[in-house]
Formats: C-alpha cells, structure tokens, sequence
C-alpha cells in the first residue's frame, strides 16, 4: 500500500459463520480503504455478497448503483431505500477480492460515499458500484455479513487515508 495508506486493523475469520465488525475507527483519516479476501461459509453454487452497514444503522439510508460484466456481456442495476449496502462478494470456492473506499468518512457535514471495485472468481466477473449512505454522522463502526457466512481465513484489512 502506498506511504499514505495506515493499517487500523486486520481481522482473520476464525470461524467459519462469522460476522466481522470494526469499531472504534478514529477520525484522523481523510478517507478509508477496506480490502477483503472472501470466501463463503457454506459451500453451494453462486457468491455471496458483502453486507455492510455503518454505526449499526439497519434503517433504509442505503443506496447503490452496480455493474459487473465477463468480458462478452454486462449488467446494471440500481437500489434506493435499502437497510445495506454490497461491498464486494464472497466466492464459492475460491476467495474473492474487493476493495472499499469510503470517501470523507469523518465528515459531519456531508453524506458518504463508497466506491467498490470487485473480482468474483465464481461467475468469472469484475464490478463496481458507487454506494452511498444517506447520514451525515461520522463513520466508527463498520458492519460486514454475509447471507452463508465466511469461511474460516477469509481476511478483512481496514486502512486509513492520511491526508496529503
């Protein structure tokens, strides 16, 4: 990672079915980077996506806008009034990678904006999706699922942003 970029913390899944919770994120960072390497707790066909809510707000403030494509087709969609918002996926049998950045996390004047980029090793795709989560309260908490949990080894990093 880049000079700028501040490990807050490191969480390895230890047991498969867990929900990863960061808390007590400071706000002495411009923005936040959370990398994740998935993969999902119950072996069945299809990925599983990364659930995400901010502060324990399960209230509809989420909204999303996502792409993914293979190469040879493409698909788009978009989802207001929503209690999540999709950070990434967790693959079958194989991890995933994705990486969130959430833009102006500690700013108490503006709502925020995530920016995910994605790889799925199960549908052989890459997205992205522009997020945005309707609050102008300051992020210290970030709440992670999944519908069949994580596997044991799945790898959340969150880093912070330091301002140039």
């Amino acid at each position: 990672m880049p000079k700028t970029y501040e490990p807050i913390a490191t969480t390895t899944v230890a047991t498969t079915g867990n929900t990863v919770t960061f808390s007590s994120i400071p706000a002495t960072y411009t923005d936040l980077i959370l990398v994740s390497f998935a993969r999902r707790g119950i072996n069945s066909s299809g990925g599983d996506g990364l659930k995400c809510q901010f502060n324990g707000d399960s209230a509809s403030n989420y909204s999303f806008s996502f792409g993914a494509g293979d190469g040879s087709s493409a698909n788009y969609s978009t989802s207001t009034g929503q209690t999540i918002f999709i950070a990434g996926s967790c693959g079958d049998s194989k991890y995933n990678a994705s990486i969130c950045h959430i833009l102006n996390y500690a700013n108490t004047s503006t709502y925020k904006t995530v920016l995910t980029r994605a790889n799925d090793t199960t549908d052989q795709n890459v997205s992205i999706s522009v997020s945005l989560w309707r609050s102008t309260s300051a992020i210290n908490s970030i709440y992670i699922n999944a519908a069949n949990g994580f596997n044991s080894d799945t790898i959340f990093t969150l880093y912070g942003i330091k301002a140039a």
